[in-house]
C-alpha cells in the first residue's frame, strides 16, 4: 500500500516543522548553543536552585523523602554548582543536552564520578 497524496503532504509538512523547530530550539548539545541561549539556561538554573535552597530541605528529602542529610544551603557540592557557571558546563558529558532540569538533577543526585577512561588500568597487548 502506498500513502495517498494527503499523507505524503502531511509527512512533508511535519518534517519541515521539525526541521525549523530543531533549529530554533534551545535544547541540544552544548557545543551548538549560542551565548544568548546558554545565558537563558543559566538564568533559569539560578532561579530554580535558589528556590530549592529556600525550601530549607536536604537533597535526600527532595529525592527520597528521607529525613537525613545536610540542608542545601550547607551542601558544598550543591553550592559549587549553584555558584559556578563553568562547573555547570563541565558537568555535562559530550553530546548531553544543556538544560536546567539536567543541571539541577546532577546537583541534587551528585552521582558524578571519575572518568572511567582515565581511571581504568592500562593493559599492554
Amino acid at each position: 500500500m502506498t500513502p495517498d497524496a494527503n499523507e505524503k503532504e502531511e509527512l512533508l509538512r511535519e518534517n519541515e516543522l521539525n526541521y525549523v523547530q530543531g533549529y530554533l530550539a534551545v535544547d541540544g548539545p552544548f557545543k551548538y548553543m549560542s551565548d544568548s541561549a546558554k545565558e537563558k539556561i543559566h538564568m533559569e538554573i539560578d532561579e530554580r536552585m535558589q528556590e530549592l535552597e529556600e525550601t530549607g530541605l536536604t537533597r535526600n528529602e527532595i529525592l527520597y523523602e528521607e529525613q537525613e542529610g545536610i540542608k542545601l544551603q550547607d551542601d558544598p557540592f550543591y553550592q559549587f554548582v549553584k555558584n559556578s557557571r563553568t562547573a555547570r558546563e563541565m558537568l555535562l558529558k559530550p553530546g548531553d543536552e544543556f538544560t536546567a532540569d539536567r543541571i539541577v538533577e546532577l546537583a541534587l543526585r551528585q552521582d558524578i564520578g571519575p572518568d572511567p577512561s582515565m581511571s581504568m588500568n592500562r593493559e599492554d597487548l
